[in-house]
């Protein structure tokens, strides 16, 4: 009887944290302001913010993926090098969970339109990154429309740094 229970307590905690939609990309438990927005499409933003952050990992071509607002800004060359630029203090990948997700019709510096944010806790060799992917929903499908990174930085010693308004101990 107590194998059963924990083993129910483990299932309930599991869907607590995150619902699998299927294909193995599992919803975020926290939404932000509380409209996860239409199904379908939400299933289909988290899918496409999921493989975006994986192809950066990989070095590969993102820019398939991108919206044609941000494909006319420069050249697909130029934008691969930038996207892919995010990366090159990280060191190599170690985990990542998707912790929040939203829908909203509003996003300051795109045009209205249909938007999921999904942001991400990414573990790598030399840093922890909070990631932010917008992904715009519209009659031609999903479509990356922004993407930034909050960096925490790790020192070689591992030690945090000091705070600004004290000097290193030397």
């Amino acid at each position: 009887m107590r194998r059963l229970f924990a083993i129910a307590a483990v299932l309930l905690l599991g869907l607590s944290t995150a619902c699998d939609l299927g294909g193995g990309i599992a919803e975020p438990a926290n939404v932000i302001g509380g409209n996860g927005g239409p199904e379908k499409e939400r299933r289909a933003a988290l899918t496409l913010a999921a493989k975006f952050v994986e192809t950066l990992d990989r070095g590969e071509r993102i820019t398939p993926m991108l919206a044609a607002s941000l494909r006319e800004q420069a050249t697909d060359d130029a934008l691969d090098a930038m996207f892919n630029g995010f990366r090159s203090w990280t060191g190599a990948f170690e985990k990542r969970s998707a912790f929040a997700y939203g829908y909203s019709e509003t996003v300051p510096e795109l045009p209205p339109g249909r938007y999921f944010t999904v942001l991400y806790r990414s573990h790598f060799e030399r840093g922890n990154v909070e990631e932010r992917v917008i992904v715009a929903v519209d009659e031609n499908g999903e479509s990356v429309a922004g993407y930034s990174q909050s960096k925490r930085i790790l020192y070689s010693d591992g030690a945090a740094p000091p705070p600004a308004s004290q000097t290193p101990a030397r």
